[in-house]
This record gives structure tokens, C-alpha cells and sequence, in this order.
């Protein structure tokens, strides 16, 4: 962001720090809400679909819901104390930003199209792996700044992804029907569970490092009050 002030670079990155990490832990919370409520549901006799399916449209809207008004007041918050300048560029960047994060998404999920077996579960490590990648690039490129985090779990999903690949094409030509309904079934499992838990541990990580920049921040402006003051009463 070198279209923008310092004080201006230093609060974007707090503001949009908290917003992703209360989106990735929404996002965390919900797929646990729906994968526990299916898992449920499925032990019944007979399976309401119609049930998991507005269950699971309702966490959808809720987390996009959640995902939305973060990012939006983050943004509000950042641009009021734009002057002229820095809010024409920041919408060019903001703009280019979420058309290059857009396209990644549906560039990395259309793999999901092509597989109906027991390796489709784990496309969805490759696919949110490669979002959080195109996330974590495009804002390395496009504002200057670095959220670690972010990398680290694409890493990590993307790591998960090739070892149950090779775990399951190792034997996969050997398996018979039924054990290739256990292989999509634990397949699902890992995905689930891996998706959950490293969405949950990024958000939860970025609240905290955003928290403890916001005490960093309020510390200096503290000790910059209390120089001042000091230089004041010796004068």
C-alpha cells in the first residue's frame, strides 16, 4: 500500500487481519455445526434430506453473511480516514483484488468436476488449499503485506492432500466395492476434520496476532503521550 499513509498501512492490516480471522473461524464453526448435524441425522432410519439441506443452505448464508460484513466494515472503516488519493487507489487495488481472488476460486474448484470417486473429498484439500494460496499471493502482491498465516494452512491442506493421495493410490487398484465405500468414507473424514481444524486454528490465530497488534499499537501511542507530557513539564 505505498499509495497510502503509514498510520493508514498499519490500521488496514489490523482491520483486515481481524476480518479474516473472524471469517475463517466462522466458516471452522459452521462445517463442524453441519458435519456433526449430518452425522446425526444420517443414523436415523430415514434421512430428511430436504432437513440437511436447508441446514447446511442456512450455515452457508450465515457464514457469507458473516464473511461479507466483515470485509465490508473493514473496509468502511479503513476508508474514512482515506484522504481523496488513497480511496481512488485503494477501490483500483480493492477491485482488482477480489476479481484476481474470484477467479482463483473457481479456477481451483473446478477440479471437483472431474472426480466422482473416493479421492473427491480429498480435491476440496486441493481446492481451498489453492484459495487460501491465490488469498494469500494476491494480497502479497497487490497491498504489499504478508499474512503468514494464511500460507501456513494452505501449506498444510495441500500437505494433507498428497499424503491421503498417495495413502490411497498406493492400494487403490486392490480395493473391493466395499472397501472402496470405507476409502470414500474415511476419505470424507479426513477432509472434513482437516478443513475444520486448520480453518479454525487460521482464524484463531489471526484474532490473536490482530489483538496483540491492536495492544502494540496502544501501547506506543501510550508512550508517546507520556514522552510528550515529560517534554512538556520539563519545559
Amino acid at each position: 500500500m505505498k499509495y497510502a499513509r503509514e498510520h493508514i498501512k498499519r490500521y488496514w492490516a489490523f482491520s483486515y487481519r481481524r476480518a479474516i480471522g473472524v471469517s475463517m473461524l466462522t466458516f471452522s464453526i459452521a462445517l463442524a455445526i453441519g458435519i456433526t448435524f449430518t452425522a446425526m441425522i444420517s443414523t436415523f432410519f430415514y434421512t430428511n434430506y430436504a432437513a440437511v439441506f436447508a441446514f447446511w443452505l442456512l450455515l452457508i448464508l450465515i457464514t457469507v453473511l458473516v464473511l461479507v460484513s466483515s470485509f465490508v466494515n473493514a473496509h468502511i472503516s479503513i476508508v474514512r480516514f482515506m484522504n481523496e488519493v488513497e480511496h481512488r487507489e485503494h477501490s483500483k487495488h480493492t477491485a482488482l483484488w477480489l476479481f484476481v481472488i474470484t477467479v482463483g476460486a473457481v479456477a481451483f474448484f473446478i477440479p471437483i468436476l472431474f472426480f466422482n470417486n473416493y479421492l473427491e473429498p480429498l480435491i476440496f484439500l486441493f481446492s481451498f488449499g489453492g484459495v487460501l494460496w491465490i488469498f494469500y499471493l494476491s494480497v502479497t502482491a497487490i497491498f504489499k503485506h504478508h499474512y503468514h498465516e494464511i500460507a501456513f494452512g494452505a501449506l498444510a491442506l495441500w500437505v494433507i492432500f498428497i499424503a491421503g493421495l498417495i495413502g490411497l493410490h498406493s492400494f487403490g487398484s486392490q480395493l473391493s466395492v466395499q472397501q472402496i465405500g470405507a476409502a470414500a468414507k474415511f476419505s470424507l473424514f479426513i477432509s472434513m476434520v482437516s478443513l475444520v481444524t486448520i480453518f479454525g486454528v487460521i482464524g484463531v490465530s489471526l484474532l490473536f496476532n490482530s489483538s496483540k497488534a491492536f495492544a502494540g499499537e496502544f501501547k506506543y501511542l501510550m508512550n508517546s503521550m507520556s514522552t510528550r507530557g515529560n517534554k512538556r513539564r520539563a519545559r
